[in-house]
């Protein structure tokens, strides 16, 4: 399952977006991943075929890895900008991700506030 998340996140080229018409390009064929389940921190379940017809990134990150929260503002921007065609996934690999989440939000929005 995570080769198959991996060889997603290779087959996404982030050079793309350079691109003057804002279309994405892929150098191979992207594969389909199965359908999983995943439940976010309001206990929803949000399953891949709500999102088949979007590429999907998939971030793995940690409140505790500085270059993660580094390139959170990057992602929620191509998100916005291609958000019909373009999904991302953070995936915290906290050891217990919904307590330490919840806080780690609050501090950045009080930044940013």
């Amino acid at each position: 399952m995570l080769k198959n998340f991996l060889l997603l996140l290779l087959l996404f080229h982030t050079n793309t977006f350079g691109n003057e018409k804002n279309t994405l390009t892929f150098h191979h064929t992207p594969k389909k991943i199965q359908d999983i389940n995943l439940i976010d921190l309001n206990n929803k379940t949000l399953n891949f075929k709500d999102l088949s017809k979007k590429i999907i990134i998939i971030n793995f990150w940690a409140t505790w890895c500085p270059p993660c929260i580094k390139e959170i503002p990057d992602l929620l921007k191509l998100q916005t900008e291609f958000s019909k065609k373009l999904s991302v996934l953070f995936i915290s690999i906290d050891s217990s991700p919904e307590n330490v989440i919840p806080k780690f939000k609050k501090k950045i929005n009080s930044k940013t506030s």
